[in-house]
């Protein structure tokens, strides 16, 4: 299978990469299997609505299968968790989060 994404860049342990070749067609599976996370996490990391990909498109890979969040000034752990139906427990325990302490 011939490579048909660049690394760009690394930065805070997500990764850019970018469509380079187009020998064949290219598939969200595809590219969501590659780094084993799911076709949505590179959909709402990039805000995508389209299935088309492009020839030096460039998309945000994140480490595992999820979202990104940034806090906003008020945010607590427990309102976050209850925007995203999800424990706070669980937020806190996630390897990526880096709380001060």
């Amino acid at each position: 299978m011939k490579k048909y994404l660049k690394q760009i860049f690394h930065k805070n342990r997500e990764i850019r990469h970018c469509i380079s070749s187009r020998k064949r067609a290219i598939r969200w599976t595809t590219i969501a299997n590659k780094f084993g996370i799911s076709e949505n996490t590179i959909r709402w990391e990039n805000n995508l609505d389209s299935d088309t990909l492009t020839i030096g498109q460039s998309l945000d890979i994140l480490p595992v299968t999820g979202i990104s969040y940034k806090v906003q000034s008020g945010d607590t752990i427990y309102s976050i968790a209850k925007k995203y139906n999800t424990n706070a427990q669980k937020i806190a325990d996630f390897p990526f989060n880096e709380f001060a302490g």
